[in-house]
């Protein structure tokens, strides 16, 4: 979860992007923004018995492999994907907020039901405030990470002309969550051994 976490995006160079060359204004960003949080609470509601029903790694494995397929269509946009789908940047963005917003609040409830789950009794408080620790220091790492890659790829305010590398590259360290996978089953299998 942690690797998920701290896997980097894309940062500004996008929202530049999509302003200077596809028009969009911070009111229509700012629906995608508002778009993106509304779905991500239905999200939960609608995926909450087989998020709790399931393993953690179950989860964390169709949510990586899901959002990098979702991702797909931003990568898409930069290449011209709705000119040759003949729909607007506008349509296709919003389509593809509504279908992958969900996605990283999903990961949410698993993480404290692994708190939960692997707590000593009486202790979990003290659990929660570890782990949400440790998810802060995750998502530095992810702003790190994010700031590193666009000064690699020299992605700026005035020359996103790498962008679509940039974003490529984003979406294949994206995938990086699923090699602690083993680690996470293994816990898991751990973790239901009655002791």
């Amino acid at each position: 979860i942690f690797l998920f976490r701290a896997t980097p995006g894309t940062g500004q160079g996008y929202s530049y992007w999509a302003i200077d060359k596809l028009g969009f204004d911070q009111q229509f960003l700012g629906l995608l923004a508002q778009a993106s949080s509304v779905l991500s609470l239905v999200g939960l509601l609608v995926f909450r018995k087989t998020i709790i029903e399931r393993p953690v790694s179950f989860t964390l494995a169709w949510v990586v492999v899901a959002g990098t397929i979702l991702y797909v269509p931003n990568i898409g946009l930069f290449y011209g994907l709705h000119e040759w789908l003949g729909v607007s940047a506008r349509t296709l963005a919003f389509i593809d907020t509504t279908i992958s917003a969900p996605l990283a609040q999903l990961l949410m409830v698993p993480m404290l039901i692994l708190i939960a789950r692997s707590a000593p009794p009486g202790a979990e408080a003290t659990m929660f405030a570890i782990m949400a620790s440790w998810m802060n220091l995750a998502l530095s790492a992810s702003e790190l990470f994010t700031q590193y890659l666009n000064d690699v790829f020299q992605v700026t305010q005035a020359d996103y002309s790498n962008l679509g590398q940039l974003m490529i590259t984003v979406t294949v360290i994206g995938l990086l969550p699923l090699v602690a996978l083993p680690l996470l089953r293994r816990y898991e299998g751990e973790a239901a051994q009655p002791h």
